[in-house]
């Protein structure tokens, strides 16, 4: 009996897991390697702020701030998402500029918090994700 219970309760909550995997997939239109490499660099990012603030004993209140922040980027993606299914209904052109974006601007943002711990950064890195950064920000201008 105490075994059937808790089969049914793993049972629903994979169901569970699977119906927020499905809609959030929708919503943020797929899991491809742009929102991973995305999501990656977030993290990244996040740890080293967290550590560049370490290393300077300046940790201020940046979880909650850069959390909100990076959950509003998400949200970004969301809406490039929504435009490019049903305004142009084909396509993933607005969704893949503001990834590009925002993958830069993390990028940068991590070459940042490395370079205040005192570790020198590859220009040639800098230079592509600064390129990167201006090519999709020249295409948000069109």
């Amino acid at each position: 009996m105490e075994r059937e219970v808790a089969e049914m309760k793993i049972t629903k909550l994979i169901d569970v897991l699977m119906a927020v995997k499905k809609i959030t997939g929708e919503i943020l239109g797929g899991c491809d390697d742009l929102l991973l490499a995305l999501l990656i660099f977030m993290a990244i990012e996040y740890i080293t702020c967290t550590l560049a603030g370490t290393y300077n004993k300046k940790i201020k209140e940046i979880t909650l701030d850069k959390i909100i922040k990076k959950s509003c980027i998400i949200l970004l993606v969301a809406v490039g998402n929504v435009i490019d299914l049903l305004i142009f209904q084909n396509g993933n052109v607005i969704r893949t500029a503001v990834l590009s974006f925002y993958i830069s601007s993390e990028g940068l943002g991590i070459l940042e918090n490395i370079t205040v711990i005192g570790v020198s950064v590859p220009q040639k890195l800098k230079s592509i994700l600064e390129q990167m950064k201006d090519e999709s920000s020249e295409e948000n201008k069109k």
